[in-house]
């Protein structure tokens, strides 16, 4: 391989790394916007069971956006694979514990799991941060962790307030961040 070659494999390689940070920030934006817009509409309505359908219409459409992108790029972005492994996991295993045993097996009230949920998020929020060395993944995993002390005794007003803020300060801004970074390094 001559020099020039290695250069622009080198250069391609680094090139698909910016556009994979830039598609990671897209879907964390999606995820904050999302689930605060659920959180408010299970707030006015009290359906509790649209938290169940929310988050498998997200990881649905997340996974649906990959195999978009796959077939625009021609490519899979291994990062955003990755990171999408792991929050679709993360979601699906919060099903598990926030319906299937409080509800189907009866196990414990639902309300219980809530701080287990924000410490949830917070692990992966700071994977997803290690991950992409990104310091605003890491500041939204702190919201996080400070803020889940607030679900020691909560009620529906608190409820809906905290994780308004923890999706928007966790997801939402953070994945408008990296995408604000990515476009800026490309100028």
């Amino acid at each position: 391989m001559n020099k020039n070659r290695k250069l622009a494999t080198i250069t391609s390689g680094y090139s698909k790394r910016k556009k994979d940070y830039d598609s990671t920030g897209k879907y964390f934006a999606f995820w904050g916007l999302w689930l605060t817009l659920t959180c408010n509409i299970v707030y006015l309505t009290g359906l509790n069971s649209l938290w169940f359908f929310s988050t498998i219409a997200g990881v649905l459409v997340q996974q649906i956006g990959i195999k978009y992108c796959y077939k625009k790029h021609g490519f899979i972005f291994k990062q955003s694979l990755i990171i999408s492994g792991i929050w679709a996991f993360l979601a699906l295993s919060t099903l598990f514990f926030f319906f299937v045993l409080p509800i189907v097996m009866e196990l414990y009230p639902p309300k219980y799991i809530l701080p287990f949920i924000s410490i949830e998020m917070f692990m992966g929020l700071v994977i997803t941060s290690a991950y992409l060395r990104s310091l605003p993944f890491l500041a939204g995993a702190m919201v996080y962790l400070f803020t889940g002390i607030y679900f020691k005794q909560p009620d529906n007003s608190t409820e809906v307030i905290i994780f308004s803020v923890q999706f928007m300060s966790g997801f939402f801004l953070p994945g408008l961040w990296s995408t604000y970074e990515s476009r800026k390094k490309e100028i």
